[in-house]
């Protein structure tokens, strides 16, 4: 698969999840298993917010040559869904999250990470994705 696709994927992927979390926070709430009140409902549209600019990011990064520039959001995909896997792994093991509710956004972070892994590792200097 080229990077292009693979920014677009990435960007459809934290634009559905970001979208959902953003304008229909209890929805989202349910859907992962956690109560909706106030404050879980402000965290969960702060947290889609974050995320639809990470979508945003990786779209616009679908056509970008520069070296510098894809490595940068390469390792920001690898950063960010490193360390929103290793939050939701330590509250499925904690017993906070339920795997059943987790496990859409688990894969999601996998793919992502992994995958920008894979495009970072292969990413060379002078090749234009």
């Amino acid at each position: 698969m080229k990077l292009s696709i693979f920014l677009i994927i990435s960007a459809i992927g934290s634009f559905a999840f970001g979208a959902m979390m953003f304008f229909i926070p209890g929805f989202a709430a349910q859907l992962l298993g956690l109560d909706f009140t106030q404050q879980s409902g402000s965290l969960l549209q702060g947290m889609g917010g974050l995320i639809i600019g990470l979508g945003t990011i990786n779209f616009f990064a679908r056509n970008f040559t520069d070296y510098n520039m894809l490595r940068a959001v390469l390792l920001t995909n690898i950063i960010t869904n490193v360390l929103g896997l290793s939050v939701d792994l330590l509250g499925i093991f904690n017993g906070t999250l339920l795997t059943s509710k987790m496990a859409p956004v688990e894969i999601t972070h996998l793919f992502i990470s992994i995958g920008s892994l894979i495009y970072l590792l292969g990413l060379k200097r002078t090749q234009p994705a």
